[in-house]
């Protein structure tokens, strides 16, 4: 096979399909070794051999494809890694077979951000776009603050303040001239009912502490504020210790924002299972808490409550920077506050996030959290270019 595989001009890899289930081996296993080998470009039918059509995981040893031609829909173990890397270029084709109408899983497109986020009124006003409330802050991580409140009001909330613990107050103050501030009462009741008063969706989480006072106010909130909300980062780590993750007793929705270590914290696993299994482990969270879960990294995977998954295509490394899950946090807020459900907030945001990040970048590196959130309106606007007039 080696040398059929170094005399050829094109390899086509059609060896499994989306069924495999088990680790290569013997003669399989030395096929793949071959074609690897090779200096001819490969072309793989459906997806790679050795990739699990489910969940990226390679099976052993994969195809390393330069292109692969799908056939009907699009393979969940095509858009995460390292099934990402064997398939190369993906190209959908039809055969005539229609695609399912209850899938349970898309593939995210700037098209679907356009669709669910409505242009805005000619008549709008502050008031009516989204008041967004940000829990955010404490001593030594007032930065976290800045900038969820600034991806709020990229992504368009007409009014966001910043509600830290009492004590760094002061130091955000002024920070971003368009931002309001206001301390957060420490006692859990008279902070649910001042959000309950001011806001139309609130952020919970970055840098916002981890002692009990912190913690304790972030599970009031998660589990009492009738408004829709996203926990983040701290208040997911409030979570993950409390006895029941469970929040499908919460009054209004609830997006989670987990990194894979956060996740793997919540589920009681590690980041490698995590990993190893992206889909299978948003889906896990999702049905535990009862809300909506975005599983941030490359390739980041929404999960609803009910099962559904929405993946996004886009995004660069150079996104692997402090503070851009804070801008993300507030981006998905604002749609919150502009009336979007948890899940199209959610699906709308990361998108528009990615592709921030993809226009802001100058390289794989060197990408700054505040970039990004600046060229959140951009990237809007390129995703509603998307859509024919």
């Amino acid at each position: 096979f080696a040398s059929l595989c170094g005399g050829a001009t094109v390899i086509v890899d059609g060896l499994f399909g989306t069924g495999l289930d088990r680790a290569l081996g013997g003669a399989f296993a030395a096929a793949v070794e071959a074609i690897n080998g090779s200096v001819a470009p490969v072309l793989a039918l459906d997806i790679p051999t050795g990739v699990h059509g489910g969940s990226g995981a390679v099976l052993g040893s994969a195809v390393r494809a330069d292109v692969t031609t799908t056939f009907a829909a699009h393979k969940l173990g095509l858009h995460q890694h390292p099934g990402v890397a064997h398939a190369g270029e993906v190209l959908l084709i039809s055969i005539g077979v229609p695609a399912p109408e209850t899938a349970t899983a898309m593939l995210l497109e700037r098209a679907d951000v356009a669709r669910m986020v409505p242009v805005r009124s000619v008549d709008a006003h502050k008031g009516r776009a989204g008041r967004v409330w940000i829990c955010a802050g404490s001593p030594g991580k007032v930065g976290a603050a800045r900038l969820a409140g600034r991806g709020a009001l990229r992504a368009g909330a007409g009014l966001v303040t910043l509600a830290p613990r009492g004590e760094v107050a002061r130091a955000l103050a002024g920070a971003i001239p368009e931002l309001m501030v206001e301390a957060l009462p420490q006692n859990v009741e008279r902070a649910v009912e001042l959000l309950t008063e001011r806001c139309d969706a609130a952020v919970v989480g970055p840098g916002f502490g981890l002692d009990g006072a912190a913690m304790a106010v972030s599970l009031g909130i998660a589990r009492g504020l009738p408004v829709p909300t996203v926990l983040d980062a701290d208040a997911l780590t409030a979570l993950a210790g409390s006895p029941d993750l469970s929040l499908a007793g919460a009054p209004a929705p609830r997006v989670l924002t987990p990194h894979p270590g956060e996740a793997a914290r919540l589920l009681g696993t590690t980041s490698g299972e995590v990993q190893a299994d992206r889909y299978g482990a948003a889906r896990r969270l999702a049905a535990a808490t009862g809300a909506t879960v975005v599983l941030k990294g490359a390739r980041t995977v929404v999960a609803s409550a009910d099962g559904d998954l929405r993946v996004c295509p886009f995004g660069t490394p150079a996104l692997a920077t402090a503070g851009t899950g804070d801008v993300l946090a507030g981006a998905i807020g604002a749609f919150l506050g502009a009336g979007l459900s948890a899940v199209e907030a959610a699906s709308s945001a990361v998108v528009v996030h990615a592709l921030a990040g993809e226009a802001a970048a100058r390289g794989d590196r060197g990408l700054l959290a505040s970039e990004v959130a600046d060229a959140l309106p951009a990237a809007l606007e390129h995703c509603r270019g998307a859509v024919p007039s």
